[in-house]
């Protein structure tokens, strides 16, 4: 039993503080949108078939048949340089926690309009994060 016990938890602790050297976990779904969240204190837990994400910065939902998978990366995949919109479209904007800011008609007066954070947007029948620095 010892023989099996010591390296699988010296496996766990080398996967652990290597972990711990990715500042972002991304969670891609299978539409292929990519969210990712600051790792440090990192909760993970699955409350009625969803992964729920919490952190410092607030708590994500993830139904778990839509993920596709979860990485840790050196940058985060949530900032959002250009959203493809073409004219007739309108950036519903909210908060990550569901308040609703409004309807903007371009990315340029959506990143004037909003302080530096988080935000979630839907246009074209996607619902995208975006980061505002």
């Amino acid at each position: 039993m010892k023989k099996f016990l010591i390296p699988t938890m010296a496996l766990m602790l080398a996967m652990s503080a290597s972990a711990e050297t990715y500042p972002y976990l991304s969670f891609q779904t299978v539409d292929g949108s990519v969210v990712s969240l600051k790792s440090s204190n990192l909760n993970l837990t699955i409350e009625d078939g969803k992964l729920v994400v919490q952190n410092d910065e607030g708590s994500n939902k993830f139904v778990l048949t839509d993920l596709a998978r979860m990485f840790f990366s050196q940058s985060t995949e949530t900032a959002i340089t250009n959203l493809n919109t073409d004219v007739s479209s309108t950036l519903q904007v909210y908060t990550t926690s569901g308040v609703f800011l409004g309807g903007f008609d371009s990315e340029r007066s959506l990143r004037r309009s909003v302080p530096s954070g988080i935000y979630v947007v839907k246009t074209n029948g996607k619902t995208l994060k975006m980061a505002v620095k």
